[in-house]
């Protein structure tokens, strides 16, 4: 290792299966409304998301950016923001939909491992996938 590079970074993080929700504490002026549940520092918004180790966490946006995403978190997010939409217009989300957040709610109650919740998430994207390969003969 030359003198100019810099030790890799190691992050004892879990990494963030998925963002929950966000809250608003409120306006900034004068002072910060909220603060930080991660470092204590003062701010507007608190993001909740849910961690691979089962564990729900909050955070604001400066520190939810040191946390490191799972591979499947985009997926399991999206997801999550359909439930949001398809909620206010009452209309029912589809198994395989149901079948991620209902392991996302087990890994959360710890009845199911990252390993168990992986494969389970994995499945039920590809009962997606192969239902819209089969409808739109892709």
């Amino acid at each position: 290792m030359t003198s100019n590079s810099a030790p890799p970074i190691v992050t004892s993080l879990p990494k963030i299966i998925t963002v929950l929700g966000v809250q608003d504490c409120g306006p900034c002026d004068p002072d910060p409304s909220g603060s930080c549940p991660h470092c204590g520092a003062g701010g507007r918004y608190i993001y909740t998301f849910l961690c691979e180790d089962g564990t729900k966490r909050g955070a604001m946006k400066g520190c939810i950016q040191l946390f490191p995403r799972h591979p499947l978190a985009f997926k399991v997010q999206g997801v999550f923001r359909k439930q949001m939409n398809y909620a206010k217009k009452k209309w029912q989300l589809a198994s395989w939909d149901t079948a991620v957040i209902d392991a996302c709610g087990e890994l959360e109650a710890k009845r199911m491992n990252l390993r168990e919740w992986e494969v389970s998430v994995q499945n039920a994207f590809s009962q997606r996938d192969a239902y819209l390969s089969r409808r739109f003969r892709r």
